[in-house]
C-alpha cells in the first residue's frame, strides 16, 4: 500500500502538495490544541506531591511578607537603613558593556533569573502563560515536557525562563582615549582597529554613517581595562556557609510521585547533624524560627537587597534583631522539617527573587586595597 501511495506522489506531485495544503491547518490544531488548553484539578494520585511542593512556597510566602511588611509601616525601609548605617553598600563587580559612559566603573547585582517558578491556578493555559511572562511557548514544553501528553494541574509549579545577561566572567574600568583620524581612515576602519562597533562609535562622537571625518580629527574611543580602579582590589561578596557535597542544586529537579518537575531555590549541602555552619555575609536576622517543612530556619537581610536563608536546622544560635558578622557561627546542621538526610539548604535571594547560590558564591564585590578586613560588608 505504502509503495502505491509513494508511486501516486511521484507521477503527481501537484496533487500531493494540495492535499499537504489542506491538511496543513488539522495538523496545526492538533499542535497547538494544547496550547489552549485550560489548567485541571490533579487526579488524586498526585494530590499528595502538589502538597509537598507547596512546601517550596514557604519560604516566598514569608520573604514576600517581610518586605511587604516593611514598605507598609513607613515610607522608609527601616531595616535597609539600619544595614546601610551599620556597612554601607557594597559594590558588585560587573564586566559592563560596551555602552557605557565614559570613565564610569559599572557595577550591578545579577539575579540570574533566567529560571523560575509559576504556580498554576484556574484558567491557566500555556498560551496566557507565554504572553504572561513574554516567553515562547516552546520554551514552557521544552521546560516541561510532561506537558506534552497531559494538561496544567492547578496547585503545580511549572518551570519559566527567560533571557537574561550573561553572568560576569570579568571585571572592566572604561577610561577615554582619543584617536588621531589619518589619511585613507574611514570610521569603519577605526572601529574594526580599535575593537569596537560602529554604532558606539557614532554615539561616543555624535556622528552618524553620513558624517566625513578628516585627518587630524580626534575620535573618542571608550576602551575596557581589566581589574579594578586605583586603590581597589575584589573580595567574595557570599562565604560558603559550610563546606560539603551539595546533594541538590539549583534549579529543575524531578517529582518521583507525578514525574513533573519541581523547582528548588536554593542547594543542600551535606553535613553531619550538629555541624555548626556560618553567616556567608554580614547583616541583621529577619527570621529565626520553626516553618513547616524546611523546619528550623534563619533568614538574614545584607545590604544591595540580599537575602540568605538556611534551613533544616538542628538549632539556631541567632535571634531576630541580631547583627550578625561574615563566617560568624549562626547554627547547626541538622534534618528537621521534610529532610532525606541531614543537610542545610541555602538560598540568596535579590529581593523577592530566587538566585543561583553558586553564582551568588561567585560573585566578587570592589573593596579598598588598604582595607584589613572585608568584614564590615
Amino acid at each position: 500500500m505504502f509503495s502505491r501511495f509513494y508511486s501516486s506522489i511521484q507521477r503527481h506531485p501537484v496533487r500531493a502538495l494540495i492535499l499537504v495544503i489542506c491538511l496543513h491547518p488539522a495538523i496545526m490544531v492538533a499542535d497547538t490544541s494544547i496550547l489552549h488548553r485550560q489548567a485541571v484539578s490533579a487526579p488524586p494520585a498526585t494530590l499528595a506531591s502538589l502538597s509537598e511542593q507547596n512546601e517550596g512556597a514557604e519560604i516566598d510566602q514569608e520573604i514576600e511578607r517581610y518586605f511587604s511588611s516593611m514598605h507598609n509601616r513607613s515610607s522608609r525601609e527601616i531595616d535597609a537603613e539600619r544595614l546601610e548605617r551599620l556597612f554601607g553598600e557594597a559594590q558588585v563587580a560587573d564586566h559592563g558593556t560596551e555602552d557605557a559612559a565614559e570613565g564610569e566603573f559599572q557595577f550591578s547585582n545579577q539575579s540570574n533569573g533566567d529560571m523560575f517558578s509559576h504556580r498554576v491556578v484556574s484558567g491557566d493555559t500555556i498560551w496566557n502563560l507565554s504572553k504572561k511572562y513574554n516567553v515562547t511557548t516552546d520554551s514552557i514544553i521544552q521546560n516541561n515536557p510532561e506537558l506534552k501528553t497531559r494538561p496544567l494541574y492547578i496547585g503545580e509549579e511549572i518551570l519559566i525562563s527567560k533571557r537574561t545577561t550573561q553572568e560576569p566572567t570579568t571585571t572592566s574600568q572604561y577610561v577615554t582615549n582619543y584617536y588621531s583620524v589619518r589619511p585613507g581612515d574611514s570610521l569603519s576602519v577605526i572601529a574594526r582597529r580599535h575593537g569596537v562597533s560602529l554604532s558606539a562609535l557614532f554615539r561616543w562622537n555624535n556622528m552618524n554613517s553620513r558624517t566625513v571625518i578628516h585627518p587630524g580629527q580626534r575620535i573618542k574611543i571608550v576602551s575596557r581595562r581589566s581589574g579594578p580602579p586605583n586603590g581597589y582590589t575584589y573580595a567574595s561578596f557570599f562565604e560558603w556557609p559550610i563546606r560539603g557535597t551539595i546533594t541538590s542544586g539549583y534549579g529543575s529537579r524531578s517529582n518521583p510521585f507525578t514525574r513533573t518537575r519541581q523547582y528548588h531555590r536554593g542547594i543542600d549541602i551535606a553535613a553531619q547533624v550538629g555541624t555548626p555552619f556560618r553567616a556567608a555575609r554580614d547583616g541583621i536576622v529577619i527570621l529565626s524560627g520553626r516553618m513547616g517543612g524546611y523546619g528550623n530556619c534563619i533568614f538574614i537581610r545584607h545590604t544591595n537587597g540580599y537575602v540568605s536563608v538556611y534551613a533544616h536546622n538542628s538549632r539556631n544560635l541567632v535571634k531576630v534583631g541580631d547583627v550578625i558578622k561574615r563566617n560568624q557561627v549562626i547554627g547547626h546542621v541538622g534534618r528537621t522539617g521534610t529532610a532525606t538526610g541531614p543537610h542545610l539548604h541555602f538560598e540568596v535571594r535579590k529581593w523577592r527573587t530566587p538566585m543561583n547560590p553558586i553564582a551568588a558564591l561567585n560573585m566578587r564585590e570592589l573593596v579598598p586595597e588598604n582595607r584589613n578586613s572585608v568584614a564590615a560588608r
